[in-house]
């Protein structure tokens, strides 16, 4: 759909806009910029800007696409029905992380995936302080920064940490998940920012992820270039992301097979207190990292 020409594209014009709409405003938001949707959930001008310079640009990119934007599905939710039409769609998250960038950290992105037929042909994540611009395509590899990862090239690591939802949203299914991790000796940590989060998993060794919500603008990108760079992804229910919903939660990401079917098999209710995501008991603890 896509040639590696078109995915270098659009990354540019992801990273002028970017550079435009949202470092030119980092520590210079006014009160009047920021807004609370709801929940803590903030939105800025930045989100808003970034989000409207990207629907006229991405649909030139792709004629006969249709973009769905964060900001406008919290708008008008209705729009997340055009995944299910036969029209390619970009899902655009225009700042992951509203609430770093608010705040002057740097755990921000933005992140846009290309869907067609039920699922992600394509993703991007641009996390501008983080120095990177990851961009997958279906089949085709991963790139970070321009430069192709070889298949499996992350530094292998003896133990695995693994990732969950931020302490202040954690859902009681989560802190029942953290427990049992716990319990056999998993070390875990808090998601500060989920597409910052997708480029460490993608490009790094020792990480794995348990996401329990699956918003399509902040999974479809990221999940694709775990998948692309030699990772395992799936549902609880052992099944493929699907972007139009309906997924079994949480979504697994895993840095191996033995890893992501260690972690599913811990989130059974049958799961022994003693049963290591590896597959060993919590005295052989083998890929999972002792708190």
């Amino acid at each position: 759909m896509l040639s590696r020409a078109g995915m270098e594209y659009v990354a540019g014009v992801v990273a002028r806009v970017v550079e435009r709409e949202v470092l030119s405003r980092f520590e210079r938001l006014t009160p009047g910029d920021v807004h609370d949707k709801g929940d803590g959930d903030l939105v800025t001008t930045a989100d808003l800007a970034v989000e409207a310079c990207l629907e006229q640009t991405l649909t030139r990119v792709l004629p006969g696409s249709v973009v769905v934007g964060e900001e406008r599905i919290a708008a008008e939710p209705d729009v997340l029905r055009a995944l299910g039409n036969d029209a390619p769609v970009w899902l655009i998250d225009p700042i992951d992380g509203t609430a770093s960038f608010v705040a002057g950290g740097r755990r921000f992105s933005t992140i846009i995936a290309l869907c067609a037929g039920g699922s992600t042909v394509a993703g991007w994540i641009h996390a501008p302080l983080m120095g990177h611009t990851l961009w997958a395509l279906a089949g085709r590899g991963v790139y970070l920064d321009g430069v192709r990862l070889p298949r499996g090239s992350r530094r292998p690591a003896e133990r695995v940490t693994v990732t969950l939802a931020d302490a202040s949203r954690r859902t009681e299914a989560d802190a029942c998940i953290a427990e049992r991790l716990h319990q056999v000796g998993v070390t875990t940590a808090g998601c500060d920012g989920v597409g910052c989060e997708y480029v460490e998993l993608a490009t790094t060794g020792g990480r794995a992820a348990l996401f329990s919500w699956d918003k399509p603008w902040d999974h479809a990108a990221g999940l694709l270039a775990v998948a692309e760079s030699g990772g395992v992804t799936m549902t609880a229910s052992g099944e493929s992301f699907r972007p139009a919903g309906g997924n079994a939660l949480p979504i697994v990401v895993a840095p191996d097979v033995a890893v992501a079917t260690g972690l599913v098999a811990l989130l059974s209710p049958r799961a022994s207190a003693t049963q290591s995501p590896s597959g060993g008991d919590s005295g052989t603890m083998g890929t999972v990292s002792p708190d």
